[in-house]
């Protein structure tokens, strides 16, 4: 039981440390929270990526507070609907970012 809390508290950890470092990530093709809409240009890029940030960083700390006190497969269900939330979430923030910057061109 002791490993299982240990490896769902590592996945919440790398879940901030991936979050912490998309914020400092340039425009690229292989780095960042990348969809058609955030590349669209550096701004696109800085908010969605930021937000994108943002939301895993909050999915690791609700992993890791899962992992104090849930168990087994309830944990790692979590574990995954913070993630896709997350994912999802940002792709609906960088969908609206990328339509703000069209209207003001």
């Amino acid at each position: 039981v002791k490993s299982n809390f240990l490896q769902r508290a590592i996945t919440g950890i790398i879940f901030v440390a991936v979050g912490n470092y998309m914020t400092k990530a340039k425009r690229n093709t292989v780095v960042g929270f990348r969809t058609a809409w955030s590349m669209y240009n550096d701004n696109t890029w800085r908010k969605s990526n930021r937000f994108g940030a943002i939301s895993i960083v909050v999915a690791g700390v609700l992993t890791i507070i899962t992992a104090a006190f849930a168990n087994g497969i309830t944990s790692t269900i979590l574990l995954l609907v913070y993630l896709l939330s997350a994912t999802i979430i940002a792709i609906l923030y960088s969908k609206k970012v990328y339509d703000q910057e069209k209207r003001e061109v």
